[in-house]
């Protein structure tokens, strides 16, 4: 059997369930044993629970274990750094498909589609069509969660034509059930930050890197709440267990970023970088700190 998976450790979203639920099918309608599944029991937020409890016919991929990893072929989505999946967990296999659309870090694949698109749902919907696999509704509309959730409702600097017209594509081959705004208003978080802890928020959507020495978090916010909790934020960032810390603040009633580092380390990082643009993690800000750090 080939296990399906995205990126689940220590952190998984919309766009990597979704793309991981569609590649199965694909690989399914082309004859193979496939499974989507997910290696981390605590990687997909409550947050995201609800938003693919809101897409008809869809499932929480099933929870397996490493052995069971061990013991089968895997294929992976929206990643190739096996430390973002089965590498986390002591896992050296080299999977029989790789899907994605960061950059490549030069993972063996049996199968390898790497292309920088706002979305791996985008490269998975992609893959089906010039395959002539007739997908399900459902999934058809689950890749338009996954394309308009990374791409931040095409707001993100990341997107691109390529995201756009798949999402365009989607809706006139499929009956897809929301509209595009319906889907953005559920896939964009109006975060009630005032409410939340100082913890909850430097751990919202965090991600680690290099050996879990650099951790890069995000929230996204739709009004100026957050204000209330800047000091803590500025204060507290000092303090988590990371080298280098840095907290991306995505204000989509502005249409801004502005990004936070919080350098123990390294010493080359600004306290308070802004962007006029909703940008990306993945993209945009892990590429230049790799390279930063990297110059040390």
């Amino acid at each position: 059997m080939i296990l399906v998976f995205g990126h689940n450790f220590s952190y998984t979203d919309i766009d990597s369930i979704t793309s991981s639920i569609a590649l199965t099918y694909i690989l399914k309608a082309e004859g193979k044993d496939a499974k989507a599944v997910i290696i981390n029991k605590d990687a997909i937020q409550d947050s995201d629970k609800n938003i693919i409890l809101q897409i008809r016919g869809l499932e929480i991929p099933e929870f397996v274990s490493k052995e069971t990893i061990l013991n089968n072929d895997i294929a992976i989505a929206d990643h190739n750094d096996p430390d973002e999946s089965f590498g986390a967990i002591g896992i050296n296999k080299t999977p029989v498909f790789c899907i994605d659309h960061h950059l490549d870090t030069g993972i063996k694949a049996g199968v390898k589609i790497i292309k920088k698109v706002g979305a791996a749902a985008t490269l998975v919907a992609q893959l089906a069509k010039d395959k002539g696999i007739k997908l399900p509704d459902s999934i058809a509309e689950a890749l338009v969660f996954g394309i308009l959730c990374d791409t931040k409702g095409f707001k993100s600097k990341k997107t691109t034509q390529d995201d756009k017209d798949m999402v365009e594509y989607l809706y006139s081959a499929y009956n897809i059930s929301k509209t595009i705004e319906e889907i953005i208003l559920l896939v964009i978080a109006d975060t009630d930050i005032s409410n939340m802890t100082i913890e909850e928020i430097l751990n919202n959507d965090l991600k680690e890197y290099n050996n879990d020495l650099i951790g890069i978090a995000s929230m996204e916010v739709t009004d100026d709440d957050y204000l209330l909790k800047i000091d803590e934020i500025l204060k507290e960032g000092w303090n988590t267990k990371y080298e280098l810390y840095v907290f991306m603040l995505f204000k989509f009633h502005k249409d801004e970023t502005t990004v936070y580092y919080f350098d123990k380390k390294y010493k080359c990082f600004p306290d308070i970088k802004n962007y006029n643009s909703i940008i990306s993690r993945g993209q945009d800000i892990v590429p230049e700190v790799f390279e930063k750090i990297g110059k040390q």
